[in-house]
């Protein structure tokens, strides 16, 4: 979708857009990013790991809604070599797991390296993000499903959000967007 027409669909001018996704490019700035790996306690830094945080307290909820019996929960930073680590040491210490959620699919996609090694069949695995790969990991047989976010309808929504507020008007201080379920 090109800017125009995203402009188009928001309901803003080509101007206004290119002023919103200008703000937008400078708070996502090199300063920002930095404050985000420096500064764990930054209030501004914490926002962006609000997307872990949420995940995590998801699952656990169903998980205790469902009687899922948690053996062990381990950060591996969003990243598919300490995914696949966690894996190894998760199936070290407890061989008898039956299933796995990992908060993205770069992380699930380790951990699918280490069920492999193993030689586990039988291991339900599940990511997040709808990535390329997580879901052709999925469409192949080797993940159970991925949770994928709608990123056209984040940035619609986005925009339009923060048109309102450069106009003054009040917007929710929380605006969830569906997700969708990638399975088999």
């Amino acid at each position: 979708m090109t800017p125009e027409e995203l402009a188009r669909r928001a309901n803003l001018t080509p101007s206004t857009l290119h002023r919103l996704l200008a703000e937008y490019q400078y708070a996502m700035s090199d300063e920002m990013s930095a404050a985000m790996h420096n500064a764990p306690d930054d209030p501004i830094a914490a926002q962006f790991t609000s997307a872990a945080r949420e995940r995590g307290a998801g699952f656990a909820k169903a998980a205790q809604a469902h009687d899922f019996k948690i053996l062990a929960s381990q950060p591996a930073d969003f990243d598919r070599s300490k995914g696949l680590n966690v894996m190894e040491n998760l199936l070290t210490a407890q061989p008898e797991v039956q299933g796995v959620f990992a908060q993205n699919d770069e992380m699930a996609l380790g951990a699918l390296r280490a069920i492999q090694a193993a030689g586990k069949k039988d291991l339900v695995l599940v990511g997040f993000d709808g990535t390329d790969d997580g879901v052709k990991a999925v469409k192949g047989g080797k993940m159970a499903a991925t949770i994928a976010q709608q990123p056209e309808k984040i940035g619609e929504i986005g925009v339009q959000t923060a048109d309102k507020v450069l106009k003054g008007e009040k917007v929710e201080a929380s605006i969830p967007v569906e997700l969708k379920l990638i399975n088999q």
